[in-house]
């Protein structure tokens, strides 16, 4: 059993196993609950900018929640690893044509990107959150590194399946914590979150 003692890495890779062992009934069912969830919370909101991530290495999928946005005038924008190892965020449309980054992940093709503080939200992709808001990421920092220097910081809502909770994480002073969890089961938030829902899982 995972505990805070378990070194970062050790629950990385758990993680890693649990999601990916779901079956592809599983992951389908998963996206489409949080997409509900997550149009049930903050359809109503203030939030017209919106960052997402495109699923890898068994991610929950955000594309069909991308579908229904793009129909209700909200603006998509997918994440884009910059020379400093920060994130600047590119329009995501259905006719977005796409490159491989580094890591193997497609990226938009596009000239112009914004900064994080142009986002009014941002549904971030983790391994494992802890029930404080603490997020563990691959390791590469770059969402952290982000947001830690943005001149606003938008609202960052977690997205993960429910089998990624762990009961405390071990976190560093450079950490960003989330405001709000999106799972197939609902959405926990740990601050306040414009349109708020409070559902808890």
């Amino acid at each position: 059993m995972l505990t805070e003692a378990c070194d970062n890495n050790v629950i990385r890779k758990h993680m890693r196993q649990c999601r990916n062992a779901l079956s592809s009934n599983q992951q389908a069912e998963h996206a489409q609950l949080v997409c509900a969830h997550y149009l049930d919370a903050f359809a109503s909101s203030s939030i017209v900018h919106l960052g997402l991530s495109l699923s890898f290495d068994g991610e929950v999928s955000l594309l069909p929640l991308a579908e229904v946005l793009w129909l209700q005038g909200v603006y998509c924008y997918l994440p884009v690893i910059q020379a400093d190892q920060s994130l600047m965020f590119a329009p995501w449309y259905a006719d977005t044509r796409f490159k491989k980054n580094r890591f193997n992940i497609p990226e938009p093709i596009v000239e112009v990107s914004v900064d994080a503080s142009v986002l009014d939200a941002v549904l971030l992709p983790l391994v494992a959150v802890d029930h404080r808001g603490n997020r563990l990421g691959m390791g590469g920092g770059y969402y952290d590194r982000t947001f830690a220097n943005v001149r606003t910081r938008p609202t960052l809502i977690g997205v993960a399946h429910h089998c990624q909770f762990i009961e405390e994480l071990q976190t560093e002073p450079w950490d960003v914590p989330l405001d709000a969890l999106i799972t197939e089961q609902g959405v926990r938030y740990w601050q306040s979150v414009t349109g708020e829902k409070h559902v808890a899982i």
